[in-house]
């Protein structure tokens, strides 16, 4: 029997090594060999190496500007995502309602859709003839243009990632010990001043790590910049993508190299410190939620609920909206009427689609490809990590 254990051991690590070999080399041809070639790119001119296009692009104006405005509009960004952030994760951590677990799910939503998807829900929600401007003609307001400008770009990123800073705020909210807010209620602190003193500094790391992910997330942005922005507000990312197009490689590579840099820095910033606080909050006691409905309607009790109420609509505007107009808007003809030729299209294109054009079960079994070929690539890695 032991014999058997020792060989099943000794599989299991001829096993890993493998693993560990092919992820290695795996990550060596697809990961570090392209973004190698980027930074060979970006010092090396006519086979010589120099560090002239990195200098150039850190003394040209021009770029100081687009660099500048790019994280303007991720500093822009982080504050809104904080602010539509905070509120949800009052709501989840402190109330306790039908469905509750499920909302806090659904917060994992908004990652998983293609930025291309938003896109369209937002066109489809704040255009010219979206639902937004629809809803306000009927009641004889006048028509809102928010496409294609710095708040279109700010309400989409706070889309993507207001959900995250909920759910670490959440997490850190459930965290905090009710005993040691109980004992400052004893000593005499009021509500607002317990929640000074022992709640926001343990909230405080939580916001911190969500606002700086964010802001990473947001300076990396290009596919809402570019399609809710274009080119009249473009960043970074837009401007590598303009020089890959122009073929101005060593250009493009020295943008890429210097906010790969500024991106790496803040993401080794908030790793160092997520190590520092891995441990807080563990044993400790959660604190009971209070119910959504309350069983009296003391003015406090009724103006908590209608901020929760008004935080709601807010939701159903930013969150809700796009995709429910995306969906109205598949299935609405041009006089707005009920109609299924969009999908019926898709059936034609794919029935007479010629071989230059792309058809629909095509492009629905690539994504399917590249989603199972990631996931081939990505699962043996975690694995390995995890059990190293």
């Amino acid at each position: 029997m032991r014999r058997v254990a020792a060989l099943l051991r000794w599989g299991e690590r001829r096993a890993l090594t493998a693993v560990a070999a092919l992820t290695a080399v795996v990550l060596g041809l697809l990961f570090y060999y392209p973004v190698g070639t980027v930074f060979v790119d970006a010092v090396s001119v006519g086979g010589e190496w120099t560090a002239a296009p990195i200098l150039d692009v850190l003394t040209s104006p021009f770029y100081r500007d687009i660099f500048r405005f790019t994280a303007y509009q991720a500093l822009l960004s982080t504050v809104a995502s904080v602010a539509l952030g905070l509120p949800g994760a009052w709501v989840l951590a402190r109330f306790e309602f039908p469905g509750r677990e499920t909302l806090r799910s659904l917060t994992i939503l908004p990652f998983v859709m293609p930025s291309i998807m938003v896109a369209i829900g937002f066109v489809a929600t704040f255009g010219r003839n979206g639902t937004l401007n629809g809803l306000l003609e009927a009641l004889g307001l006048p028509e809102v243009t928010l496409l294609y400008s710095l708040p279109a770009i700010l309400v989409a990123h706070a889309f993507y990632n207001a959900p995250l800073v909920t759910r670490v705020t959440t997490a850190a909210w459930e965290s905090v010990d009710a005993s040691a807010v109980e004992t400052a209620r004893t000593l005499g602190a009021s509500p607002r001043r317990a929640f000074r003193d022992v709640v926001l500094p343990q909230l405080l790391p939580a916001i911190a790590v969500g606002a700086t992910l964010t802001f990473v997330f947001t300076f990396a942005s290009f596919p809402i910049v570019l399609a809710l922005g274009g080119y009249q507000l473009a960043t970074v990312e837009v401007f590598i993508y303009s020089r890959v197009q122009n073929l101005a490689f060593a250009e493009a590579a020295s943008l890429a190299v210097v906010e790969t840099a500024v991106s790496l820095g803040l993401t080794y910033g908030y790793l160092r410190y997520e190590a520092r606080t891995a441990s807080s909050g563990r044993g400790a006691r959660p604190r009971r939620r209070r119910p959504l409905w309350p069983a009296s309607w003391a003015r406090r009790a009724a103006a908590t609920r209608l901020a929760v109420a008004g935080y709601g609509v807010v939701v159903a505007l930013v969150f809700v909206a796009p995709v429910a107009s995306m969906l109205l808007a598949s299935v609405a003809g041009p006089q707005g009427e009920f109609t299924l030729d969009h999908y019926l299209f898709l059936l034609e294109r794919q029935r007479t689609g010629t071989s230059y054009q792309v058809r629909p079960l095509t492009a629905v079994r690539n994504s399917l490809v590249f989603g199972l070929g990631t996931l081939a690539l990505a699962l043996p890695m975690g694995c390995l990590l995890y059990t190293s």
